[in-house]
């Protein structure tokens, strides 16, 4: 069993369809983290919108993320 420990950091989460990535996206700095759920390190940090993350979603085929934010924006990353 993995713990991942998000101090500080108060998250929106997503998993993704394989249940390989875990995707944490910051309330307060509009920071995305991705981490490998299996070793619970962190994979990489993604900078997106300038204000609060709202939610993050995969889509079904796994290939764009999601990311809505506190401005009423959405953003579409691939995956």
């Amino acid at each position: 069993m993995c713990t991942l420990s998000l101090s500080g950091y108060m998250p929106v989460i997503t998993v993704s369809h394989a249940q390989r990535f875990l995707l944490s996206g910051s309330r307060e700095n509009g920071t995305i983290k991705v981490w490998n759920i299996r070793t619970g390190y962190e994979l990489c940090s993604l900078t997106s919108h300038s204000s609060s993350i709202t939610r993050l979603a995969i889509s079904s085929d796994g290939q764009k993320l999601f990311v809505w934010s506190g401005d009423s924006t959405v953003e579409v990353w691939r995956i």
